[in-house]
C-alpha cells in the first residue's frame, strides 16, 4: 500500500532524530548508507572507468576538490557553469586547465537514476577525489558526507586560491584562515606527487635565477619549458601517477617545481615535518587522509542550506517544491538542522502536525565508539541493500518471517551479546542456542534469510560483513516492513565462536513480573523504560525460554520494559507461554484476575488445556508495527504476565499510556532502544571472526 508523502516524511523525521548526537554533527561517514547505499560505489566505478582511459584525470579531480573547498567552502560551486551575467569559478584563469567536469556530470546522472535528489554534487566531488587517490596507490579513507550544493559561483572569488609563487608565511596565513594548520598545509601539498603543471606556473624560477632550485634540475626544466612556452611537465618526475611520498624527497633535494613547494623547507620546523613525511610512507598516507577529511569540512552547507542539484552544472533553483524532500531530510543530520528542515517542509506542505513532531527529537542516541553507522560504506557499500532485498523476497513468500528475525536478534543479543551465536548449528558434542527450547519455534526459513544474504555478500565482499550485522540489519528492515520507523544501524560487530543452549537461561520468560524483568534488563545495561519499549514489538521471542513463535513479542525492564515490550505488536505466541493465566492460576482464582474476562474466554477457545496452538500477540493488527499492544494493556488484554505487569506501577503504567496515545513517540523510542540493545556485549576489532558461513565457525 502506498504511503502518503506526509507519512513518509514523518517516518524519516523520527528516524533522523536518532542521528542527533555526533562528534562531527554536520558531516558523517556513511551518510547515504540507507538513502542511497550504492552512492559511493557508483562514484568509484565511474572514476575507475575514466582513469583507465585517461590516467591523468584523477589528479584534476583531486585539485578540483581543493579549489572547490578553498572558494566558498566545499559546496560544489566549482562545478557550476557560467551564465550570461556571471563568470563562474570553473572559467577563472586558475581553473582554466582543469579537466574532469564531465566525469562528475556522468556520475551525477547515474546517481539521479538510482536515487533522485539525494546525493549532492559536492559529495560526489569529495568521493571522486578520494577514489582518485586510491587509484594512484593511496590508502582508502572514509569520507564524511552530507554536504549540500551552493548556489553561487563567481570567478573573482578564486583570488583566494594559493598561488604557486607564494612564500611560507603567506601560505600559512591562508591555510589558517580556512581552519587548517601549517602541518595540514605541508601534508596537503603532498598532493603534488601526482599530476602535471604548466610552465608558466614556475618559469619565473628558471629565468630569474632562483638559487633554491637545483641547477641540474633547472637545466632539465629549461629544455621542457623554453621562454614563452606553456608546455606541461610532471610535478613528480619519477612517479607522476603514483600517490607516494617521493614529493617530499624531491623538496629535500631542492628539486621542487613551485616556489610554494620549496618554501616548505625554509624554516627548521617545517623542514623537520617534510623530512618526517619523506622518511615514512605510512605516516604520509595517514596524515594526508586526516588532512583532506579536515579540508573537506571547510564551510560546508548542511541541513536546509543550499540544495541538491539535479545537474551539477546548473543551479537547481527552479525545482518543484517537493522534489527534494528526501534530500532535505537526509541532509539534516543533527537536531538543529532537522528542526529547520522539517519546519520549512512542514509549512511548505501545510502539515502543521509535522512541524510539531520535531519536539519529540529531544532524546538523541549517542554513538558507541566501537560501532558506527555506515561501517560498510566503503568496504561493502551494497551490504544493507543486499540484506534488505533478500528479506523483502522472503516476506513476499511468508509475511510473518520478519517477526522471527526480530525476535532472533533479541535472543542473540541477550545471550553472549550481539555476536550471531544464535545462528550457529549444533555439533555432535554441543547443543547450540538455536536448538534450545526458547528458540525451537524459529522457522528454518528465517535462518535461511540470513544464509542467503550472507552467500550474496560473500560474492560481493568476501570476508567483510559479519553474520551478527546481517541479523541486526534484517531486524531493522523487518521493523520497517511492518510499518515501523527506519533507523540507522551502527555496525562493525564481529561473529562469536561459542554457542551453547544452556546459555539461553539468560532469556526473560513471559512469566516474569516487573521486578524480575527490570533486574534482568538492567543486568544487560538496559533500563526499565527500554524494556517497556522493546516489549511493544509484539514478537514473543525474547520473553520466554519455552515455546515462542515468530509472531510473539519481545523483551521487558523500565526504559526497556516500555520500549522493548513494544515488539510484541507483531507475531504470534504459543499457548503454553501464557496458559498458566487461563487455567489453575491460583487457589483463589482459576483465571488470572488481571486478564480481561472476555479476552480470557476467547483465549480458552483457541487454547484448550495442554494445546500448543498459536495466537496473535496483538489480535487487532498482528502484522502491523503500531501501538495497539499498549492499548491492549490498558484494557487488561496483555497476553503474557510479563506484558500485563507493565501496568503494575504508576511509573510504568504512565509510560504505557504515553505510547498508547502517541505512535510517533513509541516508534522513536523503539528505534533508540533497538540501537542500544544492539550494542550489548558486541565483539569488535580483532575479537571473534567474520564467518564465511553463518552456521559454522571458520
Amino acid at each position: 500500500m502506498a504511503l502518503g508523502g506526509g507519512v513518509v516524511l514523518l517516518a524519516f523525521v523520527v528516524a533522523l532524530c536518532l542521528c542527533a548526537t555526533r562528534a562531527e554533527p554536520q558531516l558523517e561517514a556513511g551518510f547515504y548508507s540507507y538513502s542511497c547505499p550504492a552512492a559511493e560505489l557508483i562514484v568509484k566505478e565511474e572514476v575507475e572507468k575514466v582513469l583507465q582511459d585517461d590516467p591523468g584525470v584523477g589528479a584534476d579531480l583531486l585539485r578540483m576538490h581543493f579549489h572547490d573547498c578553498f572558494v566558498r567552502g566545499c559546496d560544489g560551486s566549482i562545478l557550476l557553469n557560467s551564465t550570461k551575467g556571471n563568470t563562474a569559478e570553473k572559467d577563472a584563469q586558475i581553473n582554466a586547465d582543469l579537466e574532469g567536469f564531465d566525469v562528475i556530470d556522468t556520475i551525477k546522472e547515474k546517481l539521479e537514476a538510482a536515487c533522485k535528489g539525494v546525493v549532492s554534487c559536492a559529495d560526489i566531488l569529495a568521493f571522486a577525489s578520494r577514489d582518485s587517490i586510491v587509484h594512484y596507490g593511496g590508502v582508502p579513507y572514509k569520507v564524511p558526507s552530507g554536504r549540500r550544493d551552493g548556489r553561487v559561483s563567481i570567478a573573482a572569488d578564486t583570488s583566494i586560491l594559493p598561488s604557486p609563487k607564494l612564500g611560507l608565511s603567506e601560505l600559512t596565513k591562508l591555510f589558517i584562515s580556512k581552519g587548517l594548520s601549517q602541518n595540514d598545509m605541508i601534508t596537503l601539498s603532498g598532493a603534488h606527487t601526482v599530476g602535471i603543471a604548466h610552465c608558466d606556473a614556475f618559469s619565473n624560477r628558471l629565468y630569474n635565477g632562483d638559487p633554491t632550485l637545483d641547477p641540474n634540475y633547472a637545466a632539465y626544466l629549461k629544455t621542457q619549458c623554453p621562454p614563452g612556452s606553456n608546455n606541461t611537465v610532471s610535478m613528480d618526475p619519477k612517479t607522476p601517477r603514483k600517490f607516494d611520498n617521493l614529493y617530499y624527497r624531491v623538496i629535500l633535494k631542492n628539486q621542487a617545481l613551485f616556489t610554494s613547494d620549496q618554501t616548505l623547507v625554509s624554516t627548521q620546523g617545517t623542514a623537520t615535518q617534510v623530512k618526517r613525511l619523506a622518511e615514512s610512507y605510512n605516516r604520509f598516507q595517514k596524515k594526508f587522509a586526516d588532512a583532506i577529511v579536515k579540508m573537506g569540512a571547510i564551510e560546508v552547507l548542511t541541513g536546509s542550506e543550499g540544495e541538491i542539484r539535479a545537474d551539477c552544472k546548473l543551479q537547481h533553483s527552479n525545482r518543484a517544491p517537493h522534489t527534494d524532500a528526501m534530500g532535505d531530510l537526509a541532509a539534516a543530520k543533527h537536531t538543529s538542522d532537522l528542526i529547520k528542515t522539517v519546519r520549512e517542509m512542514a509549512f511548505r506542505r501545510g502539515e502543521m502536525l509535522l512541524a510539531i513532531v520535531v519536539a519529540l527529537c529531544l532524546s538523541p542516541i549517542g554513538t558507541d565508539a566501537q560501532l558506527s553507522v555506515g561501517f560498510y560504506s566503503y568496504s561493502c557499500p551494497k551490504a544493507e541493500v543486499i540484506v534488505k532485498k533478500e528479506l523483502e523476497k522472503a516476506l513476499k513468500a511468508d509475511a510473518g518471517i520478519g517477526a522471527d528475525l526480530l525476535r532472533m536478534h533479541f535472543h542473540d543479543c541477550f545471550v553472549r551479546g550481539c555476536d550471531g551465536s544464535i545462528l550457529l548449528d549444533s555439533t555432535k558434542k554441543n547443543t547450540a542456542e538455536k536448538d534450545a527450547i526458547p528458540n525451537q519455534t524459529f522457522e528454518e526459513e528465517a535462518f535461511q534469510v540470513i544464509d542467503k544474504a550472507k552467500k550474496k555478500l560473500e560474492k560481493v565482499c568476501k570476508g567483510t560483513v559479519s553474520c551478527a550485522d546481517i541479523l541486526a540489519f534484517a531486524a531493522r528492515d523487518s521493523v520497517v516492513h511492518y510499518g515501523g520507523t527506519f533507523y540507522p544501524v551502527p555496525a562493525g560487530r564481529r561473529d562469536g565462536k561459542i554457542s551453547r543452549s544452556s546459555d539461553t537461561s539468560d532469556l526473560p520468560p513471559p512469566t516474569f513480573n516487573l521486578t524480575q524483568l527490570t533486574k534482568m534488563f538492567v543486568s544487560k545495561g538496559l533500563s526499565q523504560d527500554i524494556m517497556i519499549t522493546l516489549s511493544g514489538n509484539k514478537s514473543e521471542a525474547i520473553l520466554s525460554p519455552y515455546l515462542w513463535s515468530r509472531h510473539s513479542k519481545a523483551m521487558h525492564p523500565e526504559e526497556i520494559a516500555t520500549s522493548s515490550a513494544g515488539s510484541h505488536t507483531i507475531g504470534v505466541a504459543h499457548c503454553p507461554t501464557f496458559s498458566n493465566r487461563l487455567y489453575n492460576f491460583s487457589r483463589k482464582a482459576s483465571t488470572d484476575p488481571t486478564l480481561n474476562p472476555k479476552y480470557a474466554g476467547q483465549l480458552k477457545k483457541e487454547c484448550p488445556p495442554r494445546s500448543n496452538n498459536e495466537v496473535d500477540m496483538d489480535p487487532p493488527s498482528p502484522l502491523t508495527f503500531d501501538t495497539s499492544y499498549y492499548r491492549n494493556l490498558l484494557d487488561n488484554r496483555g497476553l503474557f504476565t510479563s506484558d500485563q505487569t507493565l501496568m503494575s506501577t504508576p511509573a510504568t503504567a504512565g509510560r504505557v499510556r504515553q505510547f498508547a496515545s502517541n505512535s510517533v513517540l513509541f516508534k522513536q523510542k523503539f528505534a533508540a532502544a533497538m540501537v542500544k540493545m544492539g550494542k550489548i556485549g558486541v565483539l569488535t576489532g580483532k575479537q571473534g571472526e567474520i564467518r564465511s558461513y553463518c552456521r559454522v565457525v571458520n
